[in-house]
């Protein structure tokens, strides 16, 4: 049996199977949209979506919003680190690497996120920067 992927594309009812279980396709298929998960091997509340809009890689990160000692302590530790962007109707994650450390340290401009590791325990945190922006008006100001 197969089944249609969103882009038009017929895609294998092991493969949509297979992305499900890692955690790289929701209901919602393929997308760049971060949802919270679970872990499958300890089962913690994590977060799961693609890291950039080509070639992305699935990311699984805690959703506890680091200190920039605890994104420090994360990247000794060998953990990646991702920024949380939020807008209307966005949710998503992205990779940082060197240059997005050095210019925005966590917890300025943005939410940054620990990769998950199972067991690790938690890193010191900072109080959430992204607030939910208001909806656009409905009718124009004019």
């Amino acid at each position: 049996m197969v089944t249609v992927a969103t882009i038009g594309a017929v895609m294998p009812d092991w493969l949509v199977r297979h992305l499900q279980t890692i955690g790289a396709m929701g209901n919602d298929r393929i997308g760049r949209q971060a949802r919270t998960s679970r872990c499958v091997k300890c089962r913690a509340v994590i977060l799961v979506g693609l890291d950039g809009d080509r070639c992305g890689w699935v990311a699984r990160v805690d959703p506890l919003p680091l200190a920039p000692i605890g994104e420090a302590v994360a990247l000794l530790a060998g953990r990646s680190s991702y920024a949380l962007r939020i807008g209307v109707g966005v949710c998503e994650l992205q990779y940082r690497d060197r240059w997005q450390i050095l210019g925005s340290p966590a917890g300025t401009r943005f939410d940054v996120l620990a990769e998950h590791a199972c067991g690790a325990g938690s890193l010191p945190s900072a109080p959430t920067v992204n607030q939910m922006p208001e909806p656009p008006p409905q009718y124009p100001p004019f």
